[in-house]
């Protein structure tokens, strides 16, 4: 093989994702490929003067104090060799602490694996873009909130972890209660037991997070609440995106029950300052 790696532009990559969406059925989340492409390297690998596939990966200053280089494949087989020891040169001048690999390439996953950087850690990708199942309650009360409720709602965001959605910062709560649609769940009586929010991904994908109130877990109003947000963003086009820890069960139990399929993985590797040599 004679493989090359030549820098390509934007318009290379669209045509390689929208390639991909249509071969695997499985969305390319937006704003993970526009960042990379906006500050990272992009490659397209070629041999003997034809496509085989393309590798982006951070460059050398975006994230830099975050020492975190993102790789991204789209591969064919034949390519994934050149494609293993290009990454090796990548992470001896970058030497990052943390890597993610996407797995919705039957190529790109079994080749970080095989590097044997260690600590692995799954999340799966779900993806929804038929009504989601939900059925109206009488004695559940739904609202959309706005930027005077954050002071009162501020507790609640902040009851659940950021990588579970949870909002930990005023500021932050504020900006997305101003940009993005937000709705608080309550229950007889009037206390507010759960709020969620939809978050934009890029084009028609959105992100569904509903945060319940400690006292009120295991009664399914995440569940109710995420649903009813979903419908309404299917019923404008969107297309749902969700990405969980691969141990947090129930989160996905949640998705799952609304009729979200598994689309793909992401994983999540820690360098640990080595990679191995053949």
């Amino acid at each position: 093989m004679n493989l090359e790696f030549i820098r390509c532009a934007e318009q290379v990559l669209e045509s390689w994702r929208r390639r991909y969406r249509e071969s695997l059925g499985v969305p390319v989340i937006p704003d993970f490929h526009e960042a990379l492409c906006r500050w990272g390297q992009a490659f397209e690998i070629r041999d003997a003067g034809r496509a085989q596939g393309y590798l982006i990966f951070a460059g050398e200053t975006w994230r830099r104090d975050r020492g975190s280089i993102i790789p991204e494949f789209y591969l064919s087989v034949g390519s994934a060799r050149a494609a293993k020891d290009m990454l090796r040169e990548a992470f001896e001048k970058f030497k990052p602490d943390r890597v993610l690999g996407r797995t919705d390439d039957p190529a790109g996953f079994p080749l970080l694996m095989d590097m044997g950087l260690p600590n692995q850690v799954a999340s799966p990708l779900y993806v929804l873009d038929t009504p989601a199942a939900w059925q109206e309650d009488p004695e559940i009360g739904l609202a959309e909130s706005s930027l005077e409720d954050a002071s009162r709602l501020a507790a609640l965001y902040a009851a659940a972890p950021p990588e579970d959605g949870g909002i930990q910062e005023d500021v932050a709560l504020m900006k997305s209660l101003v940009a993005w649609r937000h709705y608080r769940l309550t229950l007889t009586g009037g206390e507010v037991a759960a709020v969620g929010y939809v978050a934009p991904q890029g084009g028609r994908y959105v992100s569904v997070h509903s945060i319940v109130g400690p006292a009120f877990r295991g009664r399914g109003l995440g569940r109710y609440l995420a649903g009813f947000a979903l419908n309404r963003e299917l019923s404008e086009n969107k297309i749902f995106l969700a990405t969980v820890h691969s141990d947090n069960e129930a989160a996905k139990n949640l998705i799952e029950s609304l009729g979200a399929r598994l689309a793909g993985h992401f994983v999540h590797f820690s360098a640990e300052g080595s990679v191995r040599r053949d």
